[in-house]
Formats: structure tokens, sequence, C-alpha cells
């Protein structure tokens, strides 16, 4: 896979080379810029590029053959779960240009029309400069990190995870007929009295749906009249895996189990098409001091701005590589979103929302995992003796600074040792 154990440059994970918001090209000398100068200027480093970049270290981990299959599958899995902070996080990180009334703040320079809708309005402004080709950039770099994770996973991470008896069940019929009933008798009880669903048409609007939720876009035909109608079902919350029989290797997902079962759900109706999408909102809570009055109540502000967060802005969209095109395109008229905010997750192993499988990379499974970290006492209190001879603490200290490094070193024989020292120290 990577040559060298942790050489990237076979894989091209981000597109560092044509794309300047990487790597910032400094200056020898100070230049004086305008704001918009600056904007422009290849030497404004981007925060959203550079968390993409942390997460490409993160993603060389999981390339990496050295460490064990399950190591490298928790990293995958790490990806994910800094991508979503990513996207939870990087409206609320831009600065907020409209008042509570989706006016302009004074200063602001506006490159569309405004509208009066607070969230249309923050859906339209330019926040940089040049806005469209920004995020054209920041969707194929996140794109390029995800169709590389996912390859890993395909050709490497799981071939080798099911050689050990590790897999993930993507079709009911590669089951036994008494584990096909187990199932079902799950998805009964547990998963149907809590599946409802969310029809969209003339009299019902489009629903607000949760952030971070996995959802399934339902394609019905009443074979009674010949309409046609679009159905959103939410996966219900809670355990993502389900265990497949009494083996603790097998699993397989919540939205397989509900795909499996869609006679049942669509009861009366012909199901043409069923695919699963997520969507990730801006979730960030943040205070503004300019829009915070002496007359205000800050509990009731807290209270409106947590309460808002459900139907704030749709950051990203992830939808399955074989989602027809129809239905993308209704999905992104529906959250008003462009095919920047689109991102496609392959089809095979198709696993939408990789954090959540993150509890596959600990099955007992023991010799694909690193043994577990014991953290070393620092030497230099080796021969401390909170009993006999604590001042020795600070004889040691007395001698030269203590460098601890956390985790290698305990925290108890450094840190702890010290402050426990210090509350015996007459």
């Amino acid at each position: 896979m990577v040559e060298g154990g942790r050489s990237l440059e076979k894989y091209d994970v981000c597109p560092r080379i044509d794309l300047g918001h990487f790597r910032p090209r400094p200056s020898p000398e100070p230049v004086r810029m305008s704001n918009g100068e600056l904007a422009r200027s290849p030497q404004m480093f981007s925060m959203d590029f550079a968390e993409l970049a942390f997460n490409q270290r993160v993603l060389e981990l999981a390339l990496d053959p050295v460490l064990p299959v399950l190591e490298r599958f928790k990293f995958a899995c790490i990806v994910s779960s800094n991508l979503d902070e990513v996207f939870a996080k990087r409206l609320g990180a831009l600065p907020d240009h409209v008042n509570r009334d989706g006016s302009i703040l004074e200063g602001i320079r506006w490159e569309q029309p405004v509208v009066a809708d607070h969230k249309a309005a923050l859906f339209k402004i330019k926040m940089r400069s040049p806005g469209d080709m920004y995020d054209e950039d920041f969707s194929r770099a996140v794109q390029y990190v995800i169709n590389q994770q996912y390859e890993v996973l395909r050709t490497d991470l799981l071939p080798k995870m099911r050689d050990r008896g590790i897999s993930l069940v993507k079709n009911l019929a590669e089951l036994s007929e008494a584990e096909r009933k187990e199932i079902k008798d799950y998805f009964v009880k547990y998963m149907y009295p809590v599946i409802t669903p969310l029809c969209v048409d003339q009299t019902h609007p489009f629903p607000v749906l949760r952030s971070h939720s996995l959802y399934l876009l339902v394609n019905l035909l009443n074979a009674e009249n010949a309409v046609k109608r679009s159905v959103y079902f939410s996966i219900p919350e809670g355990k993502r895996l389900l265990s497949v029989g009494k083996s603790p290797l097998r699993f397989i997902a919540a939205e397989d189990i509900c795909l499996a079962n869609m006679d049942r759900i669509c009861e009366g109706m012909v199901v043409l098409q069923a695919h699963p999408f997520r969507v990730t909102r801006n979730v960030k809570l943040e205070l503004k001091d300019h829009l915070f009055g002496e007359d205000d109540n800050l509990l009731q502000q807290v209270w409106e701005e947590a309460s808002r967060r459900r139907a704030a802005p749709v950051t990203r969209l992830e939808i399955t590589e074989s989602m027809p095109d129809h239905m993308r395109k209704q999905l992104l008229k529906e959250l008003s979103i462009t095919t920047n905010e689109v991102f496609v997750i392959p089809d095979d192993p198709g696993l939408i929302g990789l954090a959540e499988f993150f509890s596959l990379a600990f099955v007992p499974v023991p010799d694909l995992r690193l043994g577990d970290h014991v953290p070393r006492p620092n030497p230099r209190f080796a021969e401390v003796d909170l009993k006999t001879n604590p001042e020795k603490v600070f004889h040691e200290i007395r001698k030269s600074d203590i460098l601890v490094d956390y985790p290698t070193d305990s925290f108890t024989w450094a840190t702890l040792l010290f402050v426990s020292a210090a509350a015996l120290d007459p």
C-alpha cells in the first residue's frame, strides 16, 4: 500500500499542488494590504484547509500497513468524525453578517441581493473572495479525502477483517434462516414502532431533518391510482450496528435492516427506489456581542440560539453513489444547497457516517490491535516516596527543569506527585 510506511505521495490525498489554500507563500518583508487584497493574497492561511491537512495526516495512519488492521480502521473512523466536526462548525466559525431580522450589518458589502429570511440571507452571502472558487476547491479536496478513505476500506481493511471473521452483512440472503428470523424479530420489536414516514406534498412541507442523523429517501407508487410520491424515513437512533447470531464478529447496519423490511414499512405501496443519506447542519452556538443589548436576557438568548440550531443551514449532504440524479436534485432543492455541499460515498462499502462504526475497532480480536499503553514513571521522580521524602520532588526541580511527555510519562508519577508533595510540604 504505502512505500516507506508513512509516505502519501502516491495517494495525492489532497490537491495541495494546484491549490494555494494549503501552503501560503510567506513574503520576505511585511506588506501593507487592504482587507480585500489580504483576502485574495496567497499569504492568507485558510483555517478550513488547515483542518483538512490535519485530517490528511490522520488518514495517513489508516493507510499505514505497519499498524494492525483494527487500529487502521479506527483511524479511518476518526477521519469521518473529524469531518463531522469541521462541517458542523464551519459556518459557525465564519463571521455572521446578518442581524436577527435578516438585515445587513453596517459596513458589510453584499455581492448578491438581500433577502428577508435569515436562513436564506446566510446562504446567499459571499463569505470569502472569491467564495465560489473557495467552496469548490474545498469541496473537491474533501471528496479526495473521502475517496481515499473508502478506497482503503474497500481494497485493504475490510477484506483483511473478513479474513479474520469480522464482517458487515449487507444482504440478509447471506444469513441463515434462524439469523434472518432474529433480525426480523428485532426490527418488529425495537425499530418498526419508532419509524415514522415524513411525507412531502402540497399539504406537507419538507420536514426539518436532524443534523448527523441518517435518513432514507424512498420513492413509492400507489398501485391503485398510479400516483408516485416521495417519503422520508429516519433511521432509529441508538444501535447503528446489530450483532448477528451469537458471533461477536458479525454485524449488520441499522439502515440495511430497514431496507430489507421496506415491504413492511411501506405496506400496500410499491417501493420504486430507496437510498440512505445524511445531513450535517451548522450546530455551533455563538452569541454575538453586537446583537446583545442591555435589556436582553442572556438565558433567553442562549435558549433561542440552541433552538435555532435544529433548523440551522445545511453545510453538508452525504449520499450514496447509486442515488439517481433526480433524487439528488430533489434533496438539493429542498435543503437549499449547491453541489459544493454534496459529498458522494462509494456504494462499496457504502458506510455513510463511518464514525458510528467505531465500535468495530474493539471487537475481541486482540492481535489486530496495539497493546494497551502503560505510562512510564518519570525517571527523575523514580526514588520519590511521599511518605518518607516528599521534599525530593523539589530537590529534583531545583537541579534543572523536568520535561514531562504525556501520555508517554505517567500523570500520576509526575503532575499528581508534584501537587501531592506540595500539599505535604510544611
